[in-house]
């Protein structure tokens, strides 16, 4: 994993990707500040098969996705739902980005 998103409380969520944009494939955001007062998304970047998109979560809901998971387990989306995280259908939280 890259180190271009440095936010505490970031998970992943990845979408199966149909045509991708003809622009560089893989592209990965630029660094994320630390705990927004409010859940931001990161711009989509995709490769061959999926689009990704990195969710930067506020020091309160980082602290209950942590209650919830106990930082060893991806949320089920009922979960990340829960949390407020707000993204279409067909996407999957794939990875935790642990404080650095």
């Amino acid at each position: 994993v890259g180190s271009s998103a440095r936010a505490a409380g970031t998970i992943r969520l990845a979408a199966p990707c149909a045509a991708p944009p003809s622009r560089g494939s893989a592209d990965r955001p630029a660094a994320m500040p630390h705990y927004p007062d409010e859940i931001e998304y990161s711009e989509k970047y995709y490769d061959d098969m999926y689009e990704y998109r990195h969710v930067i979560l506020t020091k309160p809901i980082a602290k209950e996705m942590y209650k919830i998971t106990g930082g060893k387990r991806l949320l089920a989306e009922d979960e990340w739902r829960g949390l407020g995280v707000q993204q279409s259908r067909g996407w999957a939280h794939y990875e935790i980005h642990r404080p650095e």
